[in-house]
């Protein structure tokens, strides 16, 4: 399945901590945007095959322009696919 969620970036000290609102698993960090971004496809693909794999109902993403943003704060939509990061695990495996 492909699914995109909203992530919001709050800056730190050391980068930025990362979140899903719609996702109630925790969050992640990056020490940079680059990096943020790679963490959070990493966190949401794991938090989305989680879901799939207990058959939990997955929350409907929120619209990005409808977050409270603090200042300084950014969202951005992270995409997902499920399926290919299945695939591409058997085959490593294999």
């Amino acid at each position: 399945m492909k699914y995109a969620y909203p992530a919001i970036f709050t800056p730190e000290d050391s980068g930025y901590s990362i979140s899903f609102p719609d996702i109630r698993m925790g969050g992640t960090q990056g020490d940079s945007i680059p990096d943020g971004l790679e963490m959070a496809h990493d966190f949401l693909i794991g938090a989305m095959i989680m879901m799939e794999d207990e058959m939990q109902e997955m929350p409907t993403p929120s619209e990005i322009h409808s977050l409270p943003l603090n200042n300084g704060e950014f969202a951005s939509f992270i995409f997902v696919d499920t399926e290919k990061y299945r695939r591409n695990q058997s085959m490593q495996t294999a």
